[in-house]
């Protein structure tokens, strides 16, 4: 099974150490394909000492998991302090717990006169007479076998008194109270067994941090159920909570595409460590072998050296591509070496020298990239690159990379003096349409916002934003946009011949 023996920390620890720390662990009689589960509950995930948490609330499908998940932390806790090896990864740790607590399962009785609600809440009182901070709490279906709200609210009261008391706990839910309750209480966590809506079958990989849905409708459009009774039970759902769970399935995507492209720059960087040793190593060979290098042709090392840079350029682009900006903190110790290198090379007699940039003065008249007429120079470039042009009436700050080169002042400029207005100059610039299709709704909005501006700037009075059909998500908040901004008058969808609900036609 590969089990390990797993890092045992003592009762009296209290908030100092983890309660349960389980690493791509495993129910111990599921067969064939298993996928692992990873929680931490505890000191372990503690930023400061407002994070952290010791209740975690399970939320997702039906047969998606959940209940293997709470099983999996009992069973193997269990396991642990009968000394038994548990099948879960090194670093696995778990807490000697005086009392392991379970209500998990049907218990109806007709002989009892116990329903499923009642069968569950016997369990429940009984086990609050005795769970205290050093107890591990295993809830499955909390608040279910009664009317909803009723039964949340029992709920939510029951998972806040066992937060009080220190408890560990698990418990899994489809109340959507239960999970807000989660989202706002300190020491509280979301989780969801994930659900593919393109194959519509549960992954069995629980992530924690996000809430779940319940996806009743497309499990039933899986298991048969006619079309219409599915159209009429969307309908009856509404347009607001349509609009909620769809937004939260776009989270939960991602969600998995953050993880994927963590997953892909940790490759990557155990990649690019691997090449800058080799890099590094290389170097020194070159420095140790200096006097051989003078003795080459000139040209054949330069040509050597540049292919050493690129790579080096191309590794780094690679890199910052796949990543982002949530994992480049993790990169940083790559780039100083990326940086290292390239100094060596620069300052070896290797070194090639760049051809020295054009000289650009005050009152020289030069081509930059959009504008037609030739821009005038107000100051020389500084130590950043950054320099100032004169463009008709429009002072521009730009950098140098935007000039193409010195030009003449034209003779119609010198013979007579011509105006070009603002709203000219920008028309040369800002173009009548503004594409957004394929960003985040963020990303989309502040995008538009300032694309509006210019675009009123040039003095156009209608304008294109073409956002994509889609799930309508982004279409929503760019319109949502447009109602708040001063310098928007009417908006409407386009003619289909078009782009018909693609695209937006707004009138400044």
């Amino acid at each position: 099974m590969r089990a390990i023996i797993p890092r045992l920390v003592r009762p009296d620890a209290g908030l100092d150490d983890v309660t349960v720390d389980l690493r791509e662990a495993r129910h111990p009689l599921l067969k064939g394909s298993v996928v692992p589960i990873s929680v931490v509950l505890g000191k372990a995930v503690r930023q400061s000492e407002e994070d952290g948490f010791r209740a975690l609330v399970i939320s997702g499908p039906n047969t998606g998991g959940k209940t293997v998940a709470l099983k999996s932390a009992g069973l193997l806790a269990l396991m642990a302090q009968a000394g038994i090896p548990i099948p879960a990864e090194p670093g696995t740790a778990l807490r000697v717990f005086d009392g392991i607590y379970a209500d998990i399962g049907d218990e109806q009785s007709i002989e009892q006169s116990l329903s499923t609600f009642s069968s569950h809440l016997r369990t429940i009182v009984e086990l609050l007479g005795v769970a205290g901070e050093r107890s591990l709490v295993l809830l499955d279906e909390l608040g279910a076998g009664t009317d909803p709200q009723e039964g949340a609210a029992v709920a939510k009261a029951i998972l806040a008194n066992l937060v009080r008391r220190g408890c560990t706990v698990i418990v899994t839910t489809h109340h959507g109270d239960l999970k807000t309750f989660a989202h706002s209480t300190a020491g509280v966590q979301n989780a969801n067994v994930e659900f593919d809506s393109v194959s519509l079958a549960p992954t069995y990989k629980l992530v924690v941090g996000l809430p779940g849905r319940s996806n009743a409708l497309a499990i039933a459009e899986r298991l048969g159920l006619p079309r219409e009774v599915l159209a009429e039970a969307r309908a009856d759902l509404g347009p607001q909570q349509a609009e909620s769970e769809a937004l939260l399935t776009e989270i939960q995507e991602q969600h998995r595409q953050t993880e994927a492209a963590l997953r892909e720059a940790q490759r990557a960087k155990l990649e690019a460590e691997q090449s800058n040793t080799e890099l590094v190593a290389r170097a020194k060979e070159l420095e140790a072998e200096q006097l051989g290098w003078l003795a080459l042709n000139k040209v054949e090392v330069q040509v050597m050296a540049e292919e050493m840079k690129s790579k080096l350029r191309v590794a780094t682009r690679r890199i910052n591509a796949l990543v982002g900006d949530k994992g480049r903190e993790e990169l940083n110790a790559i780039n100083k070496d990326v940086e290292k290198i390239r100094r060596q090379l620069e300052q070896g007699p290797w070194k090639v020298t760049a051809a020295p940039k054009e000289t650009l003065r005050p009152g020289e008249f030069v081509k930059v990239q959009g504008i037609d007429q030739p821009a005038e120079v107000v100051n020389s470039p500084d130590r950043h690159e950054v320099m100032r042009v004169q463009a008709g009436p429009a002072r521009i700050k730009l950098h140098r990379d935007k000039i193409e080169g010195k030009t003449k002042k034209r003779p119609e400029l010198q013979q007579r003096k011509v105006n070009i207005s603002p709203g000219a100059l920008a028309h040369a610039i800002v173009s009548d349409e503004l594409w957004v299709h394929g960003m985040r709704a963020q990303q989309a909005v502040d995008a538009v916002d300032e694309y509006i501006e210019k675009a009123s700037m040039a003095g156009y009075p209608r304008i294109r934003i073409i956002h994509g059909k889609g799930k309508g998500i982004l279409r929503s908040a760019i319109h949502r946009a447009l109602g708040d901004h001063p310098l928007v008058g009417l908006w409407h969808e386009a003619q289909p011949n078009e782009g018909g609900e693609g695209v937006t036609v707004v009138e400044l």
